[in-house]
């Protein structure tokens, strides 16, 4: 339910952080292990030791958990590196992050630091948390929903169906440069 939700992220946002280096702390916990204390909106207490820096080191490390995925920080490499060439440092220096995930302690400061071992020598890189965070992406979707050209750039799962995944290409681009239009042959 939602609020069994809530509740896993008020401890992920509360009681997680993320390590620069999982297992240099990971031996710190082993010689001195420090449990942390998160209280429930139920008044009970839980009980945290590795964990609390271990769950999120999934976002970084997805085989930990057996996913072939790449984890967070090589994902942003890969996506800027996949970018025109003349984009690139723009991208490296213009890093928002949104999402409930990205207020917890460590995680911007991890980012950077992986980051800079990825990207190309000399490239600065920007990162910041957006204002609002965990709510940010929720107000832009509102924002788009409610604009006028909303209606025109939706495609329906009959037109998907009916024209195939070319009419991505042909309702979203024109001459590789998107654009939304009013009038297409797909609307």
């Amino acid at each position: 339910s939602s609020g069994i939700n809530a509740e896993y992220g008020e401890v992920k946002e509360g009681a997680c952080h993320v390590a620069l280096d999982c297992e240099g702390k990971r031996r710190e916990y082993e010689v001195d292990t420090v449990v942390e204390s998160f209280t429930l909106p139920d008044g009970s207490e839980l009980l945290l030791d590795e964990e609390c820096f271990r769950a999120p080191e999934v976002l970084f490390n997805p085989s930990i958990i057996g996913s072939t995925a790449v984890g967070l920080s090589q994902l942003i490499y890969n996506t800027i590196m996949s970018c025109p060439i003349e984009t690139r440092r723009a991208l490296y220096q213009n890093i928002v992050l949104v999402g409930g995930t990205s207020t917890m302690t460590g995680l911007p400061e991890r980012i950077e630091h992986d980051l800079s071992a990825l990207a190309p020598d000399g490239v600065q890189i920007d990162l910041g948390i957006a204002d609002n965070a965990d709510t940010v992406t929720w107000t832009g979707g509102s924002c788009l929903a409610g604009s006028v050209q909303f209606g025109s750039s939706l495609l329906s799962r009959d037109q998907y169906e009916e024209y195939g995944s070319g009419v991505i290409h042909s309702k979203f681009y024109f001459d590789d440069k998107p654009y939304v239009h009013s009038k297409t042959a797909f609307s």
